[in-house]
């Protein structure tokens, strides 16, 4: 579906407002589920939600959850351990290693 420019830009601006709390999301979920937290972002695209924040964000964490996981995957054992210990040291995190 096309969308016009301001569509465009109405979809950036959400997204920049809602960037720190998705990738604290997204990190959350794959390091508490791995390739389910990955399929459950996905799933929440898929059942297309109505109200068009909802939708953003829904969006915006299923890249960010599909960046996380990939990065993870090929990382070697002690990368993994670094970026785990950086990811529950973000500010909003709810995780404690």
């Amino acid at each position: 579906m096309s969308q016009t420019f301001l569509e465009r830009c109405r979809i950036a601006v959400e997204q920049l407002r809602q960037y720190p709390s998705a990738v604290v999301t997204a990190e959350a979920m794959i390091w508490h589920h791995g390739y389910k937290g990955l399929d459950a972002a996905l799933k929440a695209i898929e059942a297309e939600p109505e109200d068009f924040r909802e939708r953003v964000r829904a969006d915006l964490v299923a890249r960010l959850a599909a960046d996380r996981y990939q990065r993870f995957k090929q990382a070697d054992v002690s990368e993994r351990a670094l970026l785990l210990e950086r990811w529950s040291q973000r500010r909003g995190q709810m995780i404690r290693a």
